[in-house]
């Protein structure tokens, strides 16, 4: 059990399985469009990483959390651009803006960093953004039909800034340490 979620053995195995198809067919359009697939530590080291983070993502975002009495909410959603941020604003603690609006910007920021370094040689940087973007539109639609989880514009856009971040702080870290682990996928 992970502090703060209830989570079982299902869960972990449903949430697995949807991170390995996602980033499956990332390799599979790389495969097919590029027909080159060559070893590397680096790479391999890249791919566990993306993927233990696309499970990371999945276990934060359509996890039941453990220690609330939540009522379900079916169908339940935002789609007024910035009304919960400036609810949350008007309304609530810091220690709550912080989590919830931090934990947005932050929740991306791994995958797509580790995508970053990956793929940056041969995918474009648009290309990356819009792979953590459409993620993220993914995880709110699935929230939808989540009777704990609600549907959230506020997220997404939290969320997209987060896939920006991530990619800067890629680069930025390509830049510093020379990395070139990601060029040509190989």
């Amino acid at each position: 059990m992970y502090i703060g979620f209830q989570i079982n053995l299902a869960t972990i195995l449903v949430i697995t399985g949807l991170a390995l198809i996602l980033y499956g067919g990332i390799l599979a359009y790389k495969f097919i469009f590029f027909k080159d697939y060559r070893f590397k530590l680096s790479s391999l080291f890249l791919d566990i990483m993306i993927v233990l983070s696309l499970i990371g993502v999945f276990l934060l975002t359509l996890s039941p959390v453990q220690g609330f009495q939540l009522q379900p909410v079916y169908l339940s959603a935002n789609l007024v651009p910035f009304n919960n941020i400036m609810e949350m604003f008007a309304f609530s603690t810091n220690e709550t803006i912080i989590r919830m609006v931090g934990g947005n910007i932050v929740l991306f920021m791994p995958f797509i960093f580790f995508l970053t370094l990956r793929m940056a040689g041969s995918f474009s940087l648009l290309r990356i953004i819009l792979i953590g973007i459409t993620l993220s539109l993914f995880i709110e639609t699935l929230q939808l039909f989540h009777p704990l989880r609600q549907t959230n514009v506020d997220d997404v856009i939290l969320n997209s800034l987060g896939v920006i971040l991530g990619v800067l702080l890629a680069l930025i870290f390509k830049r510093l340490t020379g990395f070139r682990g990601g060029k040509n996928f190989g």
